[in-house]
């Protein structure tokens, strides 16, 4: 899965969302079921994740979103919206 410019903005927005959360979640935190369950409704990145989770079966995370993958190796979300 790439990004392409209309997809990519969700991802944009809710990283920026997330940026300094109250509820401390990292960029990590979209591997872990239970913080998606509980945030998803709150927070448009986590949103995205559990959707395109839901859509997707087999394999890992990292086969069929690598992008993603690569992203939540990112230890503060700022860095993910600085060009």
């Amino acid at each position: 899965m790439g990004l392409d410019e209309y997809q990519f903005l969700p991802f944009l927005f809710g990283a920026s969302q997330l940026i300094n959360n109250s509820d401390n979640i990292k960029p990590n935190d979209i591997h872990n079921d239970k913080i998606l369950n509980q945030f998803y409704e709150e927070y448009m990145y986590l949103s995205c994740i559990k959707h395109i989770k839901s859509v997707k079966y087999g394999g890992s995370f990292g086969e069929y979103a690598p992008m993603l993958e690569s992203i939540s190796a990112v230890f503060i979300w700022d860095k993910l919206i600085k060009v």
